[in-house]
């Protein structure tokens, strides 16, 4: 039976803008968001969107009806749909931003007329023009684009009162595809300063804003998407680079950002979690590059992204971190001009795509426990139809083999391939010494569809 939700706002009469009291299913639906104190102690839990969602989403905090507690704000990457929820569990909102764009959208939250409650901030996600909107309950404050119209890599955005004068600046930062930069805009979308980045390649970037050294001036941090290094730049109130710090400089997974006074000490803090291949932690920096804490909220083998926003969600005055997984990375990867291939563990499943559409999917076989495939992110450096395999463990030991005639086969990863397994039809199970292992003729499709340097994405 369902339990129907008192909603305080009314729908809005404006054309594409739909905030809807909702009835919330006594079923416990979606993916898992956390809610932590700084020391990584879980204060509560619940599911949010549907049943068997599997995409990745957007998370925001913000106060809407002004009472002194952060809701969590929800957004999918790869629909136009967004909710907002309490730190109870209950939906109190569903809401469409966009008039005809039926991709996703990046979300965040800031109080652009100073007056209240703050506002939803959306931006397009990939697939759909850098457009912004800001809105509440009463229909919408500003809509403008923050890049030139005719892009398609969409616009990511995060809001905050950098004037210190209770009233929300709005961050535009690139998405996929795009020259590395972000831009500052007014509450009335006016533009106030270009910043560009060179030090990041075009796979887009995240930022966030706090005063991290407690001068009462906020600075912005900003990482680099996937393909970079996991490098932190900090930015003064005036635009200028103030300092910058590696978070890993070998991981190159990209990097999700939150800020917030989590430990009481009156500066912000840093608040970083992985974006692909993860570990399911959370770390927490000063925003001199100081590592102070981490704690794991996803754990079990979690090798994925996760989300991060940080607010004061229950009232108490002490700032908690919550965090939703991502459950699949990188969905604006598959939007692009460009051949990839997509390996599912969990579900032994290869998937090929190109010109952002999925070609087809087959079952794999991956590697035992013992013996496990790579996760990350590869390039085919070789491939051959035909390959004896072989390995010797030692003297009778039952491990060796020695195959010949393996056909289709593709490296990606020093002895790492993908290819065809004649010996077996045990697919959609592990089976391997680590290969990924395919049927014959479906192992051909792959072994002519990629090409020396098309990436192998391993989750």
């Amino acid at each position: 039976m369902s339990k129907k939700i008192k909603a305080s706002w009314k729908i809005a009469g404006v054309l594409g803008l739909l905030l809807l009291p909702l009835f919330a299913s006594a079923q416990s639906l979606g993916p898992e968001a956390k809610f932590f104190s700084a020391d990584g102690k879980l204060k509560k839990s619940f599911f949010v969107f549907d049943s068997g969602y599997e995409g990745a989403l957007s998370l925001a905090a913000g106060d809407f009806d002004a009472d002194g507690k952060k809701d969590l704000i929800v957004s999918a990457l790869d629909s136009p749909r967004g909710e907002i929820w309490n730190v109870e569990g209950k939906k109190i909102h569903d809401f469409f931003a966009f008039d005809k764009f039926r991709g996703g959208m990046e979300v965040s939250a800031g109080n652009l007329d100073g007056q209240g409650g703050d506002e939803i901030i959306v931006g397009a996600s990939y697939n759909g023009g850098p457009h912004i909107r800001g809105f509440d309950s009463s229909g919408y404050k500003l809509s403008f684009f923050g890049f030139d119209s005719k892009q398609r890599s969409g616009i990511k955005v995060f809001a905050k009162d950098l004037g210190n004068d209770g009233k929300s600046e709005i961050i535009g930062f690139s998405g996929f595809g795009q020259d590395p930069k972000f831009r500052i805009f007014g509450n009335d979308g006016h533009l106030i300063k270009e910043v560009a980045l060179k030090d990041f390649n075009k796979n887009g970037v995240e930022a966030v804003a706090g005063d991290f050294d407690g001068d009462g001036n906020k600075e912005i941090a900003v990482a680099g998407g996937y393909g970079n290094p996991g490098k932190v730049l900090i930015f003064n109130n005036r635009s200028e680079l103030k300092s910058q710090f590696f978070f890993d400089k070998d991981y190159i997974g990209g990097l999700n950002l939150a800020a917030g006074d989590v430990n009481g000490d009156g500066k912000d803090e840093l608040v970083l979690t992985k974006s692909f291949n993860g570990d399911g932690k959370v770390y927490i920096y000063s925003g001199d590059g100081w590592q102070i804490s981490q704690f794991v909220a996803y754990n079990n083998g979690f090798n994925r992204g996760v989300e991060v926003a940080v607010g004061d969600f229950d009232g108490d005055g002490k700032q908690e971190i919550a965090t939703v997984p991502q459950r699949v990375y990188q969905t604006e990867l598959k939007s692009q001009k460009y051949k990839f291939v997509e390996v599912d563990l969990s579900k032994q499943t290869l998937y090929y795509w190109q010109d952002g559409r999925k070609l087809g999917s087959f079952l794999i076989s991956s590697g035992l426990s013992k013996t496990p495939t790579p996760t990350g992110s590869f390039k085919i450096y070789k491939k051959r139809p035909l390959v004896r395999m072989s390995w010797y463990y030692g003297p009778n030991n039952p491990n060796n083999y020695d195959l010949p005639n393996v056909p289709w086969v593709a490296s990606f990863s020093g002895p790492y391939t993908i290819h065809g397994a004649y010996w077996h039809n045990n697919f959609g199970h592990p089976m391997s010494h680590g290969c990924v292992n395919m049927r014959n003729s479906e192992a051909k499709v792959v072994y002519d569809f990629v090409d020396l340097g098309t990436s192998v994405i391993i989750y």
